[in-house]
């Protein structure tokens, strides 16, 4: 167990350890959230709204791979499937500013330049929400980095 908060002076690895902790918490709890709000919101409606939900059970299943089995496999596949995430999360932003753009189309058809994309951007869809996704992936993949139980 952790002595950080009764220890005056913990070492680099404790603190690094207790780091990894926090960083695991925040993981599960952003996958927790992700997957609440998405069904809270309805999300999954067409194929490209299933994304998401995919992406986290291959989030979680590399995470608790890793946990359980911390060997070379284990992490190239945990980066894999985060780094994938990144690149679904990027195409879900993309896919949320082209629903706003053609919905304020639809509503102005001789929209262009500047003003389309200001009403694109301020959309009823939100446009940075994919963005959590790489947040969380990118925190796993801190939480990867030169992990101590890959060394023994």
């Amino acid at each position: 167990m952790l002595n950080i908060f009764k220890n005056t002076n913990p070492s680099q690895a404790e603190v690094a350890q207790y780091l990894r902790y926090f960083m695991l918490a925040l993981i599960a709890l952003g996958l927790g959230a992700s997957t609440v709000e998405l069904i809270l919101i309805g999300h999954y409606k067409e194929f490209w709204q299933w994304i998401p939900f995919i992406c986290i059970v291959f989030m979680s299943l590399s995470l608790i791979l890793f946990m359980t089995r911390p060997n070379q496999s284990s992490l190239r596949f945990l980066q894999i499937v985060m780094w994938l995430t990144v690149l679904c999360s990027l195409i879900g932003v993309y896919q949320h500013f082209h629903g706003n753009q053609e919905f304020a189309l639809e509503i102005k058809p001789n929209l262009k330049g500047w003003p389309l994309f200001i009403k694109t951007i301020k959309g009823g869809i939100p446009l940075l929400a994919p963005g959590m996704m790489i947040q969380i992936a990118l925190l796993s993949l801190a939480y990867s980095f030169r992990h101590p139980r890959l060394s023994r």
